[in-house]
């Protein structure tokens, strides 16, 4: 095995495991809260504090409210301003009632006041804790979806706008992007001066479609739009990539559909030298950091287990463990470096 620790090192990263699997399931009872938003908005005790409502509702022990403050590490429920999302270009802009077209549909929904909803992706503090944002707001707020067969796909809430910032922000010259939806990035990079082009990969013809029919004829710059319908892997290739000054990934709902994209996306994408981003990539890199633990602690602890069909997840932790026999690691110090995002995805190329 190519991890060796002395004694207090293991006992140190045993303490940590611990510490991080606690912190996990904080995100599991978020999950819990976030199903049940719309029943808590419903019940909402304005006499209450926020958190109160949260405790009571969810049936808190008083040991469950140290264990959720302890490890959650700042007040994630943080109320939103609604005035400074409804002033957002693509939501001033663009104006549509419900419109259906074969399995889609673009519909007006809106969250409750007090509803809580992810209104950032993922962050991580000291010792890789993990950091959920969970926000709301003090009266009713309205906003446009995409909806495939009643599976939503894209939503113009605070999550999207806080979650592509970063991406607008970089976006400058020739710009392709994978994944059309709802046309957010494509709206918000076309207004500015230093982009020049936006290229959309699409392989959904529906989805052009309804966009070309419904939201294309409401952008202010649609000279520099232009859509393909292909996939998004085929077109991902290096001599495609290096066309363009920059690339924007979004063509996943989720992190459990992003992290198998960004696997199989990144090799090409680095090795054309493309400056890019992918959609809520911290917390796709978070959920790697996960199983990059669990591989390490197998390691350590030398667990085999033998487990018949394996899920993506086990698939990776596997795969780490594979990459970390591969080293050197002889410090406690030195095994945690991995745990850095860069070093993570190093691991996984």
């Amino acid at each position: 095995m190519s991890i060796r620790l002395n004694k207090q090192e293991v006992n140190k990263f045993k303490n940590f495991y611990d510490k991080s699997i606690k912190n996990q399931e904080i995100a599991d009872l978020y999950n819990v809260i976030l199903d049940n938003s719309y029943d808590f908005s419903n019940n909402y005790d304005k006499d209450l504090s926020y958190l109160d409502n949260i405790c009571y509702y969810f049936n808190l022990s008083n040991d469950d409210f140290l264990y959720f403050k302890d490890y959650h590490l700042e007040n994630n429920f943080k109320l939103l301003d609604n005035n400074k999302y409804l002033a957002n270009p693509f939501i001033k802009d663009i104006k549509l009632n419900d419109v259906v077209y074969k399995n889609y549909a673009f519909l007006n929904n809106n969250y409750n006041s007090y509803e809580p909803f992810l209104y950032d992706e993922m962050e991580t503090a000291n010792n890789y804790l993990e950091i959920t944002k969970i926000g709301y707001f003090n009266k009713p707020y309205s906003y446009l979806s995409l909806v495939e067969n009643n599976e939503v796909w894209m939503l113009i809430t605070p999550h999207e706008i806080n979650t592509m910032e970063k991406a607008i922000n970089h976006a400058k010259g020739n710009v392709l992007t994978f994944g059309l939806g709802i046309g957010y990035f494509s709206y918000m990079a076309s207004l500015k001066d230093e982009v020049t082009s936006i290229t959309i990969i699409e392989k959904n013809k529906d989805i052009i479609e309804l966009f070309k029919k419904h939201i294309l004829p409401q952008f202010k710059t649609k000279a520099k739009i232009n859509i393909i319908n292909e996939d998004a892997f085929k077109y991902a290739t290096i001599n495609n990539l290096k066309q363009y000054d920059y690339l924007f990934v979004d063509f996943y709902r989720n992190t459990n559909d992003g992290i198998g994209i960004y696997l199989k996306l990144i090799d090409s994408i680095l090795e054309s030298n493309i400056k890019y981003d992918f959609w809520i990539e911290k917390s796709i890199i978070i959920i790697l950091r996960r199983c990059l633990i669990n591989a390490m602690y197998e390691l350590i602890f030398d667990i085999n287990e033998q487990i018949e069909n394996k899920n993506e997840i086990d698939i990776i932790i596997d795969k780490f463990k594979e990459r970390l026999n591969k080293l050197d690691i002889n410090s406690y110090d030195d095994l945690i470096s991995y745990l850095d995002d860069n070093k993570i995805v190093q691991l996984i190329r």
